[in-house]
C-alpha cells in the first residue's frame, strides 16, 4: 500500500509543481504586457509632443509673416 500512496502523493506534487509554473507564468505575460502597453503610451506621447511642437511653429510662423 504505501507504493500507491507514493505514487498519488508524487502526482499531487507534480499537480503542484505545474500550477506554481502556470501562475508564474500568467503573472509574467501580465506584467510583459504591462510593460508593452507603457512602452506604446511612451512612444505615443513623444510622437505627440513634437507634432505639437512643430504645429505650434507652424501657426506662429504664420501669425509672424502675416502681420510683417
Amino acid at each position: 500500500m504505501p507504493l500507491f500512496n507514493k505514487d498519488k502523493d508524487s502526482k499531487k506534487e507534480d499537480r503542484k509543481e505545474d500550477k506554481k509554473e502556470k501562475v508564474e507564468s500568467r503573472r509574467n505575460h501580465r506584467l510583459e504586457k504591462i510593460n508593452a502597453v507603457k512602452e506604446k503610451i511612451y512612444a505615443v506621447a513623444a510622437k505627440r509632443k513634437w507634432l505639437f511642437l512643430i504645429i505650434a511653429a507652424a501657426i506662429a510662423a504664420y501669425l509672424i509673416f502675416k502681420f510683417v
